[in-house]
């Protein structure tokens, strides 16, 4: 079902998602094979961000009316893509295909709720699980924190965030935390996954996937007292998420058992741009790899990452081993030595390694042609 909650935060406007998606069983001709099993493990994105303005969410147990309406609203106004996802919401009300369809600029900040055959324009809105909902309002008031401090027994939450560019980023971390907690606790089986949080930043006028990080592992007992290192291994059922900060793709790494995930309009099989339903969804495409290989990687796609890493990005005989790793593949030793070339170049340190990087790269360039 899912659950999005999104909010007027001054003149900006949080919006959060879940990413679970509950397949109906039929439902096989959605994706190719390889996108399913992803889509089943890691699901979808339902907050997406069409331009720097525009942020369209949906919930409902059919994807494909969703689908209707994101493929439809390039080059459409406001009040069309209002009347498009009203027309679509009345077509399946008994599935709740439901929306949220959020602009924003430096002078206007805008929701509209689209359910129950209704077009509202209103300060919040959410769609989805009511149950989500309730509980989400519970955990707010303070009624249910006392039970939901984290989803491990004996354990402990942390989180980090990126530095806060609105004067109301206190609402907004609040509410992510609100959400964050409601998505793992409020015993809906429709709702899970990744918490993916959206916020329209009126300094760049757009909208972006914030970054975040949150640790969930267990308190250990030291000479010190209590204490509860960053990273403690999947081992112990502990585990972290770092999502990236992004305008567009979403990127997250689960350091525990090296999962990097990016989401996006790729698709692993090539037949699967020949499926029209399900097109204009960001889908995951997930990879065993280290936790350096997806900071360059999600880089590359034009992703930031959190405040907080657990690793040094900054070491230049990192790049410099994965460039070497990579001798069989210049595609992906250029994007390791142009890193540490940047590196060299901003902090103006290890100058000396400067001309000899320069070089390499050349000899690496040349292997293309």
């Amino acid at each position: 079902m899912s659950f999005v909650y999104a909010q007027k935060i001054g003149k900006s406007i949080g919006i959060f998602a879940d990413t679970k998606i509950t397949f109906n069983t039929a439902a096989t001709h959605l994706f190719g094979t390889d996108t399913q099993k992803s889509v089943h493990q890691f699901g979808m994105i339902k907050n997406i961000i069409i331009s720097k303005n525009f942020c369209i969410s949906f919930a409902g147990n059919n994807i494909v009316y969703a689908n209707k309406l994101l493929s439809k609203i390039n080059h459409v106004s406001l009040k069309q893509i209002l009347q498009l996802a009203l027309d679509i919401n009345r077509q399946d009300i008994d599935n709740g295909a439901e929306f949220i369809i959020c602009y924003a600029d430096r002078n206007v900040q805008l929701i509209f709720q689209i359910k129950d055959g209704e077009c509202k324009k209103t300060p919040s809105a959410w769609i989805g699980s009511y149950q989500a909902f309730d509980y989400f309002q519970g955990v707010r008031t303070g009624f249910y924190r006392q039970n939901i401090n984290s989803n491990l027994p004996n354990s402990y939450e942390t989180h980090f965030g990126t530095s806060p560019f609105i004067p109301e980023d206190e609402m907004y971390q609040d509410l992510l935390n609100c959400f964050y907690k409601t998505i793992f606790d409020c015993g809906d089986s429709s709702v899970g996954g990744f918490a993916v949080p959206v916020l329209f930043d009126p300094k760049t006028n757009q909208f972006w996937y914030k970054g975040y990080c949150r640790s969930f592992a267990r308190m250990q007992i030291t000479k010190r007292g209590l204490s509860m290192p960053m990273y403690q291994g999947a081992s112990t059922g502990s585990f972290s998420i770092l999502f990236y900060q992004s305008p567009q793709n979403v990127g997250i790494y689960i350091p525990e058992n090296h999962w990097g995930i990016i989401y996006n309009h790729y698709r692993a099989d090539p037949k699967d741009y020949e499926i029209v339903q399900t097109s204009s969804f960001l889908t995951p495409r997930a990879t065993k790899l280290s936790q350096l290989d997806f900071y360059v990687h999600a880089e590359a796609h034009n992703m930031s990452p959190p405040g907080f890493l657990g690793i040094n990005p900054d070491r230049i005989d990192d790049y410099m081993a994965r460039v070497w790793h990579y001798k069989d593949n210049p595609e992906l030793a250029i994007l390791y030595i142009n890193k540490a070339i940047e590196i060299v170049e901003k902090q103006h340190r290890e100058t000396w390694r400067y001309e000899e990087l320069i070089s390499i790269r050349n000899n690496i360039q040349t292997s293309f042609k």
